[in-house]
């Protein structure tokens, strides 16, 4: 990566939302191709480099010198996290999955576990073709039956973000 004047890494440091933009005009791509090389998913390098470049401005007094050294340190950090984070989410789904086989042997009820199952796959479905926030959104609007409000707050989010996290979870989900 190109690095950027120390005198804009400076305004950043301090807080100058113009440093900060011009820093996200000059690194976005290439930290967004990082993320589409790394998880294979549009949606996926979106929604990771927006949270690169929220860290980066959390700690935008931490930077040194060597602001592309700590954006890929960032992106590098990130991407770990994402990756535990689906893995997590694979075993868990894996384990749901082996209690209700197990509830289904004790219990006898097919149907129930076939509901169960097609919830589980559904969930499954989603986690793999939203985003984790947009899937999350989803989940707790559709699912829990959540406000608008409610899921902001939990999420500490604005309204008009999950309204449109939603709408496009709806898109993705009618192109299936």
């Amino acid at each position: 990566m190109e690095s950027i004047d120390i005198y804009t890494v400076e305004e950043l440091s301090r807080g100058d939302v113009r440093a900060f933009n011009r820093v996200v005009d000059r690194y976005y791509k290439n930290i967004w191709l990082y993320f589409k090389k790394k998880t294979g998913r549009h949606e996926i390098a979106d929604e990771l480099t927006n949270d690169a470049f929220d860290r980066l401005w959390k700690y935008r007094d931490r930077i040194d010198t060597d602001l592309a050294a700590y954006l890929r340190q960032i992106s590098y950090s990130i991407f770990l996290d994402w990756q535990r984070e689906t893995e997590k989410e694979r075993r868990q789904m894996a384990e749901y999955l082996s209690e209700y086989r197990q509830s289904e042997d004790q219990t006898g009820g097919q149907d129930a576990l076939n509901a169960q199952l097609d919830m589980a796959y559904l969930v499954n479905k989603l986690a793999h073709i939203l985003p984790k926030k947009r899937c999350q959104v989803f989940l707790m609007s559709r699912m829990h039956g959540m406000s608008y409000d409610e899921i902001a707050k939990a999420l500490s989010i604005s309204k008009a973000t999950v309204k449109d996290h939603l709408v496009k979870a709806k898109k993705k989900i009618a192109e299936m």
